[in-house]
């Protein structure tokens, strides 16, 4: 789209805001009509059976963290449970997962039995997941399998420093369906991720989760980082990480889709799970990587090694000039043109 032009990327010609859709140019005319037959004749009844049975898990879910809040076993059960229903309704009736070794990025050869083992027990509290983000699907991903809380940068332009908050998984999906990128609640403020690494494993809180990018887009491209801000980072949270013999993940998400794209990255969320529970089906890839620090003297400068891992496994490129800031600009621009007295 001509208008958006601007927040095209020059290096790769990417734009990670727009909408993505699939071409339905090569698609025969039966299947089209094949296709309206089913908008007009069932979609309306999926949906109707899809958001009563969404509307019926939320309201066991939401009490449900509140009571099991502080007993994290009981918690993750409860996640699994209604998260991952949540997810078949959906459409993620196939999620599949990858792991790869850090050092040359080679599937592991695990059986059905050790990537059980690895769901249930290759993350714990105060160890820390690094993943691109695309859809709110991502937080109900790690909600199903994890009970995490994330983190949130944000910068003080008084202050000149960087704040880290710390939100449940139900406040941060909030945020993300919002399309916020900052928290307006008050919220515990440290001043670096390291810090909260510690109180989470203190705290029993699960792992923590933080977002690079800082935002969504449509998963075409990585997001620019932020360099001062992990920069800031490096040393400190390499040394907590093998003192406290937690564990660095990096976690990768790819949408497989009929249509309609999970990309979740401009306001509507209303028509945006409309679409997504009309599709037959959507499939989550989901890439892990295990990277190990405790006992490593090397630096590692962790903004190379985020790219690294979040474009290598996938189609994904590096972004050279869009940021997070630039979200916020193609999101108030986006809104303008939406609306139907809008002229250029």
């Amino acid at each position: 789209m001509e208008k958006y032009r601007k927040w095209t990327d020059g290096a790769t010609g990417i734009n990670p805001f727009v909408p993505y859709q699939k071409s339905r140019s090569s698609a025969s005319t039966i299947f089209k009509l094949l296709q309206i037959i089913r908008l007009l004749l069932l979609t309306p009844i999926i949906l109707t059976i899809k958001f009563t049975i969404l509307f019926i898990f939320s309201i066991f879910l939401l009490p449900l963290n509140s009571i099991f809040g502080s007993i994290r076993g009981l918690l993750r059960y409860v996640n699994f449970i209604f998260g991952r229903s949540i997810l078949y309704v959906l459409g993620f009736w196939n999620i599949q997962t990858t792991y790869l070794q850090h050092n040359n990025l080679r599937e592991m050869e695990l059986n059905n039995a050790q990537k059980i083992v690895k769901f249930w027990n290759d993350c714990h509290s105060g160890d820390l997941i690094l993943a691109n983000h695309i859809s709110y699907v991502d937080v109900l991903y790690f909600a199903t399998r994890y009970s995490p809380r994330f983190a949130i940068v944000e910068f003080n332009s008084k202050t000149e420093k960087y704040i880290i908050k710390c939100l449940t998984w139900l406040q941060y999906l909030i945020l993300c369906i919002s399309q916020q990128d900052s928290q307006p609640l008050p919220q515990k403020e440290y001043t670096s991720i390291s810090q909260l690494i510690r109180e989470a494993k203190t705290n029993n809180w699960g792992p923590i989760v933080l977002f690079p990018e800082g935002t969504t887009t449509n998963g075409r491209g990585v997001l620019a980082l932020d360099k001062r801000f992990w920069n800031e980072q490096n040393v400190e949270l390499q040394r907590t990480i093998s003192e406290l013999k937690t564990k660095l993940y990096y976690v990768v998400f790819q949408y497989k889709f009929e249509n309609f794209s999970p990309a979740f990255h401009v306001p509507g969320i209303w028509s945006h799970v409309s679409a997504l529970c009309a599709q037959f089906y959507n499939k989550l890839l989901v890439t892990v990587i295990e990277y190990p620090i405790s006992g490593t003297s090397t630096p590692v400068d962790f903004a190379t090694e985020i790219i690294k891992y979040f474009t290598k496994p996938t189609t994904m490129l590096e972004l050279k000039t869009i940021n997070k800031q630039s979200k916020t600009d193609f999101i108030e621009y986006w809104n303008k043109t939406q609306t139907t007295n809008y002229t250029e």
